[in-house]
């Protein structure tokens, strides 16, 4: 995991002095500078939780397809 510095022109100003820009790797940590890292981190858990929502919705569909199917069939 690397990093490269961004250091600002003499005379030009960086809101915090630390930005980061990412080279390698795909956590969030390394897609964003730290400032943001809670945000994507968040972002990342809601997109995780909305994955599984979704599964659980098509499993409970496959689910009553199937009882139905025997009931019904």
């Amino acid at each position: 995991m690397s990093q490269t510095l961004i250091v600002p022109k003499r005379g030009a100003s960086a809101e915090p002095g630390y930005l980061f820009e990412p080279t390698t790797g795909s956590t969030p940590q390394m897609q964003y500078q730290p400032m943001y890292i809670d945000l994507a981190q968040e972002m990342h858990r809601e997109r995780l939780r909305q994955a599984e929502a979704q599964r659980l919705r098509r499993a409970a569909l496959r689910a009553r397809r199937s009882l139905a199917g025997r009931l019904f069939g």
